[in-house]
């Protein structure tokens, strides 16, 4: 079949010369689809065992995951679970510095701790300075009228979180604690946070060391610490918590004044910022950390 004319001048092809030709298209565009297949393949291939490699060769390099959750405006939680807290994985194996925090982890430093606040809630003296490995008396009457002016106000701790890593003393331990106080007739909890050392004694039990009596290795692992990611994290995250509540409640907000403005004087680190456990003062009579801590500036 030749070629006629169209109505524009040019010669058209018939439709089996058309198909002749496209025939013979087909099989160089096949070609080229392949090679590009066979390219894209190989580079997958050395993608996926560059990151298996990777994943092998440096397993130590993964970095501490940490979590935290920090509420909005509206005081509900940006994270799906819900959960308000900072949620931070233990490191490497050490003597525990550049380690990172690990969320309750040491069942025997929940149990302190817990048993501490109870004490502390009930003006339960005795057992306060027994947990701090005191064996004297001195200034516990004058501690005992404190907790109990303390209690006329609140009804103990709810959600508390103890954030530990190795001490530089085997058996050992830095402590971050964040817990909720709850006030009489108040509905919105008061968060706080606090540092303890804590230490095993020759008995082999877990004892709260008073932060008047820490040496400087300790002091200085805390400072070094506190400067780390994860510290201003939690830091951050409960004295937002502190503020929204009482800019929130009313309420909260005056109960909370009238337990700041009488704590007294002789107040320990935390009424500068950050707080830490002692039951010593320069006189020599027992204190404690304040009810509620003041947010750090």
């Amino acid at each position: 079949m030749s070629r006629r004319d169209n109505k524009y001048g040019y010669s058209s092809f018939t439709e089996e010369e058309l198909k002749k030709y496209l025939k013979l298209l087909i099989i160089p565009a096949l070609v080229v689809v392949l090679i590009l297949a066979i390219i894209l393949a190989e580079r997958l291939a050395k993608s996926q065992n560059g990151g298996e490699n990777q994943t092998v060769a440096d397993p130590s390099q993964t970095t501490p995951a940490i979590e935290i959750t920090i509420e909005n405006g509206e005081g509900e939680s940006s994270a799906a679970s819900g959960e308000a807290g900072i949620q931070m994985e233990a490191g490497a194996d050490g003597d525990g510095a550049g380690q990172a925090f690990a969320k309750d982890e040491v069942l025997e430093v929940n149990t302190l701790i817990e048993t501490y606040f109870t004490a502390k809630q009930s003006a339960d003296v005795e057992t306060i300075y027994r947990l701090f490995g005191r064996g004297d008396t001195a200034g516990m009457e004058e501690l005992r009228d404190d907790y109990r002016y303390t209690a006329r106000y609140t009804d103990g701790y709810e959600n508390i979180v103890c954030y530990t890593r190795p001490g530089p003393v085997e058996g050992s331990y830095l402590a971050y604690v964040s817990y909720d106080l709850k006030f009489k007739n108040v509905e919105t909890p008061a968060p706080g946070l606090f540092r303890v050392y804590i230490i095993t004694n020759g008995e082999g039990a877990l004892q709260m060391v008073d932060s008047s009596l820490q040496d400087p290795v300790v002091l200085q692992e805390f400072s070094d610490a506190e400067k780390t990611d994860e510290l201003i994290l939690l830091r951050t995250q409960v004295y937002a918590k502190l503020r929204q509540a009482l800019e929130t409640d009313p309420d909260l907000a005056g109960v909370y004044g009238v337990l700041q403005k009488n704590s007294g004087a002789g107040q320990p680190e935390e009424s500068k910022g950050e707080s830490s456990v002692s039951i010593v003062t320069n006189g020599g009579s027992a204190q404690t950390e304040a009810a509620v801590e003041t947010p750090a500036e």
